[in-house]
């Protein structure tokens, strides 16, 4: 998604010519049935925008780049199935990195799914959620696969061609906290870590004058005056 979808309107202005490049890049990407069916299909729309999701003849894809998935990202609710909805969830682990959660909300509903290069055999999906690596393929491919068919999803593996695949690395501390934060420093804000340095440095210093000041460093000696005798 490009950075002008996402800038702040200032006036009715700004945000008449938002809303148009929104409607004219979801219909240049083939969203025009989804378009004309109202409010929640354009709402459907920005969903699958927004997470790359492609719908092909008997299955679905979602295409995100795997070094970009820093941030947790939720979608609710996706229309996939004659009979249910589809919810994705990608979210980032205490190792750093990034794995897919895939549910369904109806029990009764077929639906199979595999990650990136689809080496392993397609679990069922069910209203508990799934959870699958995020992996990165040479070439690149979809990170996610779901259909119908069993016997399609297990054909589809057979079509991607795919020469290496791999769990996608960790991301670095610094990479999260940048995009959870905002800042490098962790989830504390800065003006934290500005008083706490000036405090370390500050007992520093008295330490090192209590040091000093044993070593006999600020003793200072009085000269003696001797009175003079009277005879």
């Amino acid at each position: 998604i490009g950075p002008r979808l996402w800038r702040s309107p200032g006036d009715d202005l700004a945000v008449s010519q938002l809303s148009n490049l929104w409607r004219s890049t979801l219909l240049k990407r083939g969203c025009l049935t989804l378009m004309r069916s109202g409010v929640n299909g354009i709402l459907q729309s920005m969903l699958l925008s927004i997470g790359g999701i492609r719908f092909h003849n008997h299955h679905l894809e979602m295409h995100l780049d795997p070094k970009e998935l820093y941030r947790d990202m939720f979608f609710r609710s996706i229309h996939f199935g004659k009979q249910y909805l589809l919810n994705i969830s990608i979210t980032v682990e205490h190792d750093n990195r990034a794995v897919i959660d895939v549910s369904i909300d109806n029990e009764n509903g077929q639906a199979y799914a595999c990650d990136g290069g689809c080496l392993d055999t397609p679990p069922k999906l069910s209203t508990k959620p799934v959870r699958f690596p995020v992996k990165m393929t040479s070439p690149s491919t979809a990170i996610l696969y779901v259909t119908e068919d069993f016997k399609y999803m297990t054909e589809l593996k057979d079509t991607l061609h795919v020469k290496k695949v791999e769990i996608a690395p960790p991301y670095s501390h610094d990479v999260l906290a940048l995009h959870r934060h905002g800042h490098k420093l962790g989830g504390l804000p800065i003006i934290f870590w500005i008083i706490l340095a000036f405090l370390i440095i500050i007992f520093h210093l008295f330490l090192l004058k209590i040091v000093l000041n044993e070593m006999g460093f600020f003793k200072h000696t009085t000269p003696s005056y001797t009175r003079a005798r009277v005879l």
